[in-house]
């Protein structure tokens, strides 16, 4: 392992600030009304608007990166380059001079050199085998999926810097740092769950639906890392001074920490409950001139609601692990140093764990807890949607989404407000997607369907070498229908409405 990698691993293990970087919504997939059972995914009650009778979901995908911190120029990025290039070739070298005499080089991925705080979010989701089926006014689900969900909170620049550039950036020596709360949090599990939406009512002008999904949650990893808050001097590349610590870090990960080797018996590490609950509201349309449609549960409505409007709260639970679960603390840490970085030579998390816990707090055993279990909340988040119908298959549709923390430790959803206009059709719909991704970063994005065959992405620019890249979006979902004919039959006219209205 190099010295320079070697001197940036105190910051990252120890305070567990791992530089991953976190799919987004789908927006392409959960706002169509042919999404069938993968509405659920932003609100199970548009289960109950899906114009399928039975969906079947073969699997579907999604993985989001984004960072405000690491990022490729646009002139250096190719849709397959970045598997394939040379990033020793001097073209991709970026060099910055700071005053005494010290020149900053870095070569394929920068860094943006403002003084915010950083945060990183990583989200992917393998939506398994799922089934959606309608029966009057009743709808149920079956949903299975891998995911797995990172977030960074807050990581003050100074740190940034030390963790990407290593502990020898000198700019930064012998300054004092005092920094306030960061938050850290990953999870990765399978998930099953069953839904189920009712409709509430229906009427010649209005409909209600409301839906639930449960699910039972399979642990593979957590991890943690609560900082309260942080004073640090670095005077060399070979020693940490800190003046005042407060944190907490706890983890449960399919590894020995004491060799890094894999640890996968049990495979499960951990067992937790989630729920999605929502209600949306449909308003049709005027259709004194043509009421030639039967219920919307049998036939759709995508042709004769005028607007939807949904509300929903997702991922409402959490994870308890209890298998090869440690918690540490550092807390108190007054004026200790941790000097003979450069020669340290880690060979696993453990050393890493008991150096900093000798070197801080006088004893290598002293940072560990007697604690077995650690309990991490999901990303959750409350969403409102909108979605207006302009007639000639034409639709847009607002939809807001904000992350939520009913406690800690959890991972933190990232927040979204999103416009998308789509031109939607039984075999072939378009979306064009623009959305602010945690309320600060514009992107486009764009997603076709051909039948059931969905491929989209939230960060259009990326593939088109029109931004810098700070992350990726790119997802998909793959399908069939299986739909029985209706036996309803149609209304003459509107003026026999009443003869056909239940009492």
């Amino acid at each position: 392992m190099k010295s320079e990698n070697i001197l940036a691993i105190p910051f990252i293990l120890f305070l567990l600030w791992f530089s991953e970087i976190s799919g987004q919504e789908m927006l392409g997939v959960v706002n169509s009304n042919f999404s069938g059972v993968n509405a659920a995914m932003m609100n199970p009650a548009n289960t109950g608007t899906s114009e399928q009778i039975i969906n079947i979901n073969l699997l579907a995908g999604d993985l989001f990166l984004s960072s405000n911190y690491i990022y490729i120029h646009k002139n250096d990025y190719g849709l397959l380059k970045i598997f394939r290039v040379n990033i020793s070739v001097p073209q991709y070298l970026y060099k910055y001079e700071y005053p005494g005499n010290y020149t900053d080089s870095v070569y394929y991925f920068d860094y943006y050199k403002n003084s915010k705080s950083r945060n990183f979010y990583q989200n992917t989701r393998l939506a398994g085998p799922s089934i959606l089926y309608h029966k009057g006014n009743d709808a149920y689900s079956l949903v299975t999926g891998l995911r797995s969900v990172s977030s960074v909170e807050r990581l003050p620049d100074d740190l940034a810097n030390f963790i990407y550039r290593g502990m020898q950036f000198r700019p930064q020596h012998s300054e004092t740092y005092t920094d306030g709360w960061s938050r850290f949090a990953s999870l990765t599990w399978f998930e099953a769950g069953l839904g189920y939406t009712r409709t509430i009512f229906e009427r010649f002008d209005d409909a209600l639906y409301a839906g639930i999904t449960a699910k039972l949650l399979l642990g593979l990893a957590g991890a943690y890392g609560l900082v309260d808050n942080v004073t640090y001097m670095i005077p060399s590349a070979d020693t940490i001074i800190i003046y005042n610590l407060n944190s907490r870090i706890g983890f449960s990960l399919p590894l020995n920490t004491a060799t890094n080797a894999a640890e996968l018996d049990p495979l499960i590490k951990g067992k937790g409950f989630s729920f999605d609950a929502g209600i949306t509201y449909v308003r049709m349309k005027d259709r004194k001139r043509n009421y030639r449609e039967s219920s919307g549960l049998t036939r759709g409505i995508s042709n004769e609601y005028l607007y939807k409007a949904g509300i929903s709260l997702l991922d409402v639970g959490f994870i308890s692990f209890n298998q090869f679960a440690q918690v540490h603390e550092f807390n108190n840490v007054n004026n200790r140093i941790w000097p003979g970085l450069l020669s340290f030579n880690p060979s696993s998390l453990q050393d890493v764990i008991r150096s900093a816990s000798y070197n801080l707090l006088g004893d290598s055993l002293a940072s560990q807890t007697d604690e077995t279990k650690i309990k991490i909340w999901l990303p959750s988040a409350f969403s409102f949607q909108f979605d207006y119908n302009a007639g000639n298959n034409i639709f847009v549709n607002a939809t807001m989404i904000n992350g939520v923390r009913f406690a800690q430790p959890s991972v933190r959803r990232s927040s979204l407000i999103a416009v998308t206009p789509r031109y939607e059709a039984k075999y072939f719909e378009v979306n064009l997607p623009v959305s602010l991704f945690d309320y600060r970063d514009l992107q486009l994005g764009l997603a076709l369907r051909i039948f059931n065959l969905v491929i989209g992405t939230e960060k259009l620019g990326t593939f088109l070498h029109l931004t810098d890249v700070n992350g990726m979006d790119v997802y998909f979902a793959l399908g069939f229908d299986l739909n029985p004919k209706s036996k309803v039959k149609a209304c003459e006219s509107y003026q026999d409405y009443k003869r056909y209205q239940t009492k």
